[in-house]
């Protein structure tokens, strides 16, 4: 007996479900290794990764340049860098000491803007427009 289309779509629906719990799953299991995340945090935030379309794979190399947000990482993602040119270092000082980050990681923190970040790791692109 053939499946009408409302059982298809129903079981089309089951199946999608079950890998998205599976590939969420796998997104935890490697997100979770980095210490920026516990357990309940790297829960929530497989989900973020999966939702930008990341794969685990993908997400630790973000991830590993200090870019942890997930939205942030697609955001760069579209401008056009790299998870490795988020990790150009970024050195600041504060208070009379100096300290080094990630450009990823003053993005993902909210320190400095996509422009900015755009603009330091591709300080000699010409763009129109603002990209925040």
């Amino acid at each position: 007996m053939p499946l009408t289309d409302e059982d298809a779509n129903a079981l089309n629906h089951i199946i999608m479900h079950y890998n998205r719990e599976k590939y969420v799953q796998g997104m935890f299991d490697a997100i979770r290794s980095f210490p920026i995340y516990d357990d309940e945090d790297a829960e929530l935030r497989a989900f973020d990764w999966v939702a930008e379309g990341f794969t685990p794979e993908c997400a630790c190399k973000w991830i590993s340049q200090g870019c942890f947000c997930a939205a942030c990482a697609a955001n760069l993602v579209i401008a056009g860098v790299t998870p490795y040119e988020a990790g150009i270092p970024y050195d600041y000082r504060y208070e009379e000491v100096f300290y080094s980050d990630t450009v990823g990681y003053k993005y993902a923190n909210g320190e400095i803007t996509l422009q900015e970040a755009i603009d330091i790791i591709h300080p000699n692109v010409k763009r129109s427009g603002d990209l925040q």
